[in-house]
């Protein structure tokens, strides 16, 4: 879902709740108002309070994969001659390694007011259906319904 902002606040969603393309709004009076607007007479649509997922790149951070690709991926010079891994640490090691890579990418991030917003909401809340009141056109030809087995019936 594409949004105009990447920022909390009420939204409307005009198939159930599944996507919510309306908002954000301050208020939910602001997000029944632009439902309303966007929809017909009879439909039906929901509000909802939308807080956006705000992405930590250094989440996406793992030492294990990082150690494995300098090893597949160094040259042939820092190899030992027996194939062992240079680059071999214990397991400590690698979790310190890994909150502190962490807590550098965070500063980074931070430093450089960077927000990386996912496309999908992170919760949803205090979802309400809603119906656009007014008469209903009729279609030009209403279904005419079911065909009687008494016509074949009949000749």
């Amino acid at each position: 879902m594409l949004r105009k902002e990447s920022r909390d606040g009420y939204w409307y969603s005009r198939d159930g709740g599944e996507m919510y393309d309306g908002g954000p709004c301050v208020d939910r009076e602001g997000a029944i108002a632009e439902g309303l607007a966007n929809t017909d007479p009879g439909d039906t649509f929901t509000t909802a309070f939308c807080q956006i997922y705000h992405l930590k790149l250094a989440h996406f951070f793992d030492a294990d994969r990082f150690l494995e690709d300098v090893e597949e991926n160094q040259c042939d010079d820092y190899t030992n001659e027996d194939g062992d891994p240079v680059f071999e640490i214990t397991k400590e090691q690698e979790s310190d390694l890994q909150v502190m890579v962490r807590v550098a990418i965070d500063a980074w991030q931070e430093k450089h007011g960077l927000d990386f917003s996912s496309w999908y909401f992170l919760n949803c809340l205090d979802e309400q259906t809603h119906t656009h009141p007014g008469e209903v056109e009729e279609h030009p030809f209403p279904s005419v319904g079911p065909v009687s087995e008494e016509i074949f019936d009949a000749e």
